[in-house]
């Protein structure tokens, strides 16, 4: 394996660790805001591994994380719009077929020079 191409890995084959913010207040409000974007969109996509959950399932489990995972203002925003969130989750929903030609599709490796 060739180390110096490989951008996981030090010179001593230990794994780089990511600095991580010391509180919320360090995560940019973009990078919030995506988090609970981001879990809403995978928990209402159809995906060849699970089935889409409803707009209902995915609020609980946001709310649910209200305070832990989530960034409370975020969620409280995400409520005050979620009839929008539902509306677009519904208008660019993938469709079944969309779904079972991608597990059709052999996985391509990364190139990332690692293996």
């Amino acid at each position: 394996m060739d180390r110096t191409r490989c951008p996981r890995f030090s010179e001593t084959h230990e794994l780089i660790v990511p600095i991580l913010p010391k509180s919320a207040s360090d995560v940019p409000a973009s990078a919030r805001i995506m988090a609970v974007a981001d879990v809403y969109d995978a928990l209402r996509s159809r995906r060849v591994y699970k089935d889409a959950m409803t707009h209902d399932e995915a609020t609980v489990i946001i709310n649910d994380g209200r305070g832990s995972h989530f960034d409370p203002d975020i969620v409280d925003a995400f409520l005050a719009t979620q009839d929008q969130f539902r509306s677009i989750a519904e208008q660019y929903s993938h469709n079944d077929e969309a779904v079972e030609n991608k597990a059709a599709r052999p996985v391509q490796p990364l190139g990332l020079g690692c293996g």
